[in-house]
């Protein structure tokens, strides 16, 4: 089970809104709007605390996490679809 806090879940919903509310402009980019959420992200984790090795072992940790859970969706992801070829 995927534990959220609230503060987790609300941030979450505020973040869905602002890609939506971005989403309709025309000249909306994808990868711009993610490489700028990311880059803010990143300038968060050096603002917020008062070593940039904390910050940097934060990052790490964050996105080694986070790939993988990636690599684990994927795994799971081709292991159900080799089955139901299986059953087909």
């Amino acid at each position: 089970m995927d534990f959220k806090s609230d503060l987790d879940k609300d941030l979450q919903s505020e973040l869905g809104n602002i890609l939506m509310k971005f989403a309709e402009r025309n000249d909306f980019d994808p990868a711009e709007f993610c490489a700028v959420l990311t880059k803010f992200s990143i300038s968060l984790n050096y603002d917020f605390t008062s070593c940039p090795i904390a910050a940097t072992g934060m990052i790490t940790s964050l996105w080694e996490s986070e790939l993988r859970k990636i690599k684990e969706v994927d795994k799971n992801k081709k292991i159900n679809d080799e089955d139901d070829l299986l059953l087909s």
